[in-house]
């Protein structure tokens, strides 16, 4: 009995779901029963066995085990169907949520590609605009250092090869095909594979082929049909209501069907991770991966006007609405923008639950790393770094959701870009603060419990005011800028977005696109 009782305290090693507390419980109960059988003598074995159970606990082996990173562009959280989407717009990611954990409240840290991805891949919030990754470890690097055979595949020229995005990742593809794709996939390196999708639809323009072209044009809320109306009576007084209505109308109609065709391109993006996913299964790679998607940002479709600095005095587009209301991304910090889906699925993930949050997208890097088994990323303690601008990890969250128990999120959550900065707060009190608080652009607040399209701006309560603008001020003073060079870019890279119509005359983007 002795000796079973110490060879099971000494070789049962920690189950791959089981937590350290839960381990070192389980062994703590066979020494005491092995305490029953000890003469006085043996005391320093059982300090010794209570020592090697602690250790084993406290430092866990690191789960190799595959991990597909799928970055969806401009994928806003309110029009995939597990979110609540009345339009069946992604089953493949539909079918993953029910697999595992859907986050229901994920802020993206800016409301364009380059500074999120830089917050999203170091764990870091910013508090600039980014057009290439700073000199921090970022997660590719560190997954490679820990043994991770790593791939990225994505078609966005914001991340493009040598801008720093790329690294860490020892294959790194522009626009790859299959002839690209598969060999990565298939091929028999021993080591686990990290892989990193990023696919820019449904980015604009929004051209879904054919199949996807399947949703026709629907309704304009009214709420936003009425700030159109109101928008072109401040214009010019002068209009009647008759001609208000004709212009909202006119306006209403083909905006729903930008809308119905950006749907089908989410449509045709969530068939791109359908093939990914299959071709994963073809190649054993699946059934123990973990599989996570996310999104950089959302998009603006027509909800809130474009900040003011957008115009000039005597544009003529301030009388069109397609102009003067917000399309696509970038500088602005509205929901619509900010708001993304977050979904883990796989081995150590709870399946079928969702996850209220607030939660951001800096919380994904300390997630995976915690199902892992991963140290954190150099700088950080696992949950914060020195500045407090580090992710924390959703994981003890989503096994207190799963076993019922509540779960507590983040009490705020802030995005910033080079126009804006905005904080809210867990019960729905948002501030959004311009930087140049010289400019024509005011400070907005809402709260989003009875106004979740943000047309209604309020006036806060002092002290909860005085709260957020302290968490806006240590935003700004202490997250990442970027320094000389991290925020240009060079010739080559600039004339390949002009090309495609990224730079030089948009009303929106600016010199860095906001793609």
């Amino acid at each position: 009995m002795l000796m079973t009782l110490v060879s099971g305290c000494l070789r049962r090693p920690m189950h791959r779901a089981e937590a350290p507390r839960a381990y070192v419980t389980r062994c703590s109960s066979t020494l005491r029963k092995l305490t029953k059988c000890l003469r006085p003598g043996l005391s320093i074995l059982l300090g010794l066995c209570l020592a090697c159970s602690t250790d084993t606990a406290s430092t866990p082996e690191p789960v190799q085990r595959d991990v597909i990173l799928i970055v969806l562009d401009t994928l806003r959280a309110d029009h995939v169907s597990s979110y609540g989407y009345e339009r069946m717009t992604t089953p493949t990611l539909d079918k993953l949520a029910a697999q595992g954990v859907r986050i229901d409240d994920v802020t993206a840290q800016s409301s364009w590609t380059g500074p999120s991805m830089v917050s999203m891949f170091l764990s870091r919030r910013v508090a600039g605009d980014f057009v290439r990754m700073p000199p921090y470890t970022t997660l590719a690097e560190h997954m490679n250092a820990h043994g991770w055979r790593t791939v990225g595949f994505q078609d966005n020229i914001m991340l493009a090869p040598g801008t720093g995005y790329d690294r860490g990742f020892e294959l790194y593809e522009m626009e790859p095909g299959p002839g690209i794709i598969l060999p990565a996939i298939n091929d028999k390196d021993p080591r686990p594979l990290f892989a990193y999708f990023h696919f820019v639809g449904p980015h604009d323009p929004w051209t879904p082929a054919q199949t996807y072209d399947v949703f026709k044009p629907g309704e304009i809320s009214p709420e936003v049909r009425a700030a159109y109306g109101a928008y072109l009576h401040d214009l010019d007084p002068t209009k009647t209501p008759l001609e208000i209505d004709l212009h909202v109308e006119s306006a209403s109609h083909e905006i729903a069907k930008q809308i119905a065709l950006y749907d089908g391109d989410i449509l045709q993006a969530d068939a791109k991770v359908e093939y990914v996913l299959g071709a994963l299964d073809r190649a054993g790679r699946l059934e123990d991966a973990l599989v996570i998607i996310a999104s950089d940002h959302g998009e603006g479709l027509w909800q809130h006007r474009v900040a003011e600095l957008a115009f000039d005095v005597d544009d003529a587009r301030r009388n069109d609405l397609l102009s003067a209301f917000k399309r696509t991304h970038n500088t602005l910090l509205y929901e619509e923008l900010t708001r993304v889906p977050l979904i883990f699925s796989g081995p150590g993930v709870p399946e079928g639950v969702v996850l209220p949050g607030p939660a951001e997208n800096v919380d994904l890097v300390p997630t995976l790393l915690d199902l892992l088994n991963l140290p954190p990323l150099p700088g950080t303690d696992g949950r914060t770094d020195s500045l407090g601008m580090a992710g924390q990890s959703l994981l003890p969250s989503m096994r207190d959701a799963a076993e019922g128990r509540p779960s507590v999120g983040r009490r705020e959550v802030v995005s910033n870009t080079n126009q804006f900065t905005a904080v809210r707060t867990a019960d729905g009190k948002k501030l959004i603060v311009p930087w140049d608080s010289t400019g024509p652009d005011s400070p907005k607040a809402f709260q989003l419990q009875n106004d979740g399209g943000e047309q209604r701006p309020i006036a806060l309560e002092r002290d909860v005011l005085t709260k957020l603008m302290e968490s806006i001020s240590a935003l700004r003073s202490q997250g990442l800028k970027p320094t000389q060079g991290e925020g240009d870019l060079d010739e080559i890279t600039r004339e390949r977005m002009r090309a495609l119509g990224y730079l030089g005359g948009s009303d929106e983007e600016g010199d860095t696109s906001g793609r």
